[in-house]
């Protein structure tokens, strides 16, 4: 039974893929490295499974021309993702469907904090909290409106006064006291961390593709302990 935990996790485990895939140049190269490396099939393989000719797979993988929208959608539902994936444009619409997973992780970070039955070793929230940090450090680098930083500011009881600077100044220096696991002087609740990358990309979308999914591979501790402790 497809569950929404397994949705999450199969969007989670996608984001390396997307990134891969939005390096290469054509959607011939996205479609031939999607056959010969990601699902590791021939030609004739795949071509059999879709009912088309070998022939017309290699003349796309070859560039030699372009497949149709009714075709780009078949390799869509073959290989399972969305076909802005496979034409490889700034795909806006594929990131909104994936912003719940930021609001999951979100939460999440919430049952770190307050909920008993996690048990998670103090090396792994270490690692989770550094993470966040990077995570913010990133996001608050693309924050360009004023009243986007005055909330993060704000967040971490700052004045409204200060810039960008200063919040990357004080994560910076919490990532070095947590990394010596001084926490007596971090007094950031993981949860209250995780606030900001939830605003910047579900409430405010503040970052572009490139940059959300630089950041959900910055948050791998957090993802894979979310992964391993699923409600």
């Amino acid at each position: 039974m497809l569950t929404i935990n397994n949705v999450l996790i199969n969007r989670i485990e996608s984001q390396s893929l997307y990134e891969k895939l939005s390096t290469l140049p054509t959607i011939g190269d996205r479609l031939k490295f999607l056959r010969k490396d990601y699902l590791k099939k021939s030609r004739a393989k795949m071509a059999s499974e879709m009912q088309i000719e070998p022939t017309t797979i290699q003349k796309y993988e070859e560039n030699r021309t372009t497949p149709k929208i009714s075709r780009l959608k078949e390799f869509a539902d073959y290989f399972q993702l969305p076909v802005e994936v496979l034409t490889g444009e700034d795909a806006d619409v594929m990131i909104m469907e994936d912003y719940f997973l930021i609001g999951n992780l979100q939460y999440f970070c919430w049952r770190i904090d307050f909920d008993r039955d996690l048990s998670i070793s103090e090396e792994l929230l270490k690692q989770i909290k550094i993470a966040i940090y990077k995570a913010n450090i990133e996001i608050v680098k693309h924050i360009k409106n004023q009243n986007d930083l005055i909330y993060v500011l704000k967040l971490f009881d700052l004045d409204e006064e200060d810039s960008s600077s200063t919040l990357i100044d004080l994560f910076e220096k919490n990532i070095q006291l947590v990394t010596k696991g001084d926490y007596n002087e971090d007094h950031q609740r993981i949860e209250k961390l995780s606030k900001v990358f939830d605003y910047a990309i579900n409430t405010k979308n503040l970052i572009d593709k490139k940059t959300y999914n630089s950041i959900v591979n910055i948050l791998y501790p957090l993802v894979e302990c979310y992964k391993n402790n699923p409600e």
